[in-house]
């Protein structure tokens, strides 16, 4: 019986089907999330978030950049306001307001010698810290549009591309 139905189903149809984009409902993703992003090897950013009914957002998280071999690392703490917005399977995200943004301190002494010493012999590493923290504090209003792989009620997945790289952010409900 069901062999004869799927049979008659696929000789009815007259045009192949084509599979359409997802559309998802915006909102689904109102609520807090727990979030992470792998930028390269070296640098990952993990994160609160807040989507508002409204369109607004509001995230903290920890910039994470690792220097060498030597598990040296940097970590920056932000604090960001965007808009955003669902249209179909396409999830758009744009600053509210400047970021706030801060170099945290290493709690262990022998870690911080290691980093300063690092920084010290590396002239260019430390420009590399002052000009990444000087484009993290900038207020950047271009929104990114990212295509969204998963949302539901416990997950959310959107691949952006942030300057000719694809990132992956992953979140979870909390």
């Amino acid at each position: 019986m069901i062999l004869s139905l799927g049979l008659a189903a696929c000789a009815t149809q007259s045009a192949p089907q084509t599979a359409t984009a997802p559309q998802y409902n915006a909102a689904a993703l109102v609520g807090k999330w727990h979030c992470h992003a792998q930028f390269e090897e070296n640098m990952d950013y993990a994160f609160d978030i807040d989507y508002h009914a409204d369109g607004t957002s509001r995230d903290k998280g920890i910039l994470t950049v690792r220097l060498s071999e030597k598990d040296l690392v940097w970590q920056f703490e932000a604090q960001t306001q965007s808009k955003w917005r669902i249209d179909g399977a396409y999830f758009f995200e744009q600053q509210a307001a400047k970021p706030i943004v801060k170099l945290l301190p290493i709690e262990n002494k022998n870690t911080r010698r290691l980093l300063k010493a690092f920084e010290k012999s590396n002239p260019e590493v430390l420009e590399m810290k002052k000009e990444l923290l000087d484009s993290l504090s900038k207020f950047d209003d271009e929104a990114f549009r990212g295509k969204i792989m998963t949302l539901n009620d416990k997950l959310f997945q959107v691949e952006v591309e942030i300057d000719d790289m694809k990132v992956m952010r992953t979140c979870q409900r909390r």
